[in-house]
């Protein structure tokens, strides 16, 4: 992969992303360079989506699912590498959330997508990396009721609502009551109760029965 000897700090625009993920997806070479081009890239992703750049949603996409394959083509001897990357993981998660809000009708999987993304992140993070997630900025976890209350099918409201669970579980009782107060519908009993009848109805398909305050 050419851009392996790029630093993070090379990457000046959304066309360089373009192309890195185009050599990446080619190559599947990953080093600590890479790593940490792919962690910049959120933050150049960030930027362009605020200016509304043309094709933003379809790089985030791609950029995502590149992202949370690195894992799978790092050296399992490697746990330097490996280190490096799950450090990322925690600062990438309040990106991807921020890329929820957004009504995309060109794609009509986008949230679907991202959620998966974010699932497949949490299922192979190291338990040091769950730890760190829970400690997100108030207002992150909140970022969820988009697709929950917007998505339109089944399948991503119920995504959606199983990740800010999950989310909340790695956070203390005081911040997952903080984070609640930033979504209007939801009940903040439901924290006592560790969230198990939201969970209970939505496995058994009754997400309409579930009652929000």
């Amino acid at each position: 992969m050419s851009s392996t000897k790029q630093k993070a700090n090379d990457v000046r625009g959304l066309s360089d992303l373009q192309r890195i993920a185009k050599e990446f997806n080619k190559s599947k070479h990953v080093d600590k360079d890479v790593v940490r081009i792919f962690f910049s890239g959120f933050r150049f992703l960030t930027i362009s989506l605020e200016l509304q750049k043309y094709g933003i949603f379809e790089d985030i996409i791609n950029w995502c699912r590149l992202y949370a394959r690195i894992p799978f083509y790092i050296d399992p001897l490697n746990e330097k590498l490996q280190r490096l990357y799950e450090d990322t993981i925690p600062m990438v998660f309040p990106h991807i959330i921020g890329y929820l809000p957004y009504s995309v009708r060109d794609i009509e999987t986008y949230h679907y997508m991202l959620l998966e993304t974010m699932d497949t992140l949490l299922r192979n993070a190291s338990f040091t990396a769950l730890q760190k997630i829970g400690n997100f900025r108030p207002g992150i976890v909140a970022g969820l009721q988009y697709p929950i209350e917007n998505a339109g099918d089944f399948n991503t409201q119920l995504l959606a609502l199983k990740l800010m669970t999950r989310l909340l579980k790695y956070a203390d009782i005081e911040k997952q009551n903080q984070e609640l107060k930033s979504v209007p519908w939801f009940n903040t009993k439901l924290i006592e109760n560790d969230l198990s009848a939201v969970i209970k109805e939505a496995n058994r398909g009754q997400f309409e029965n579930v009652r929000f305050a």
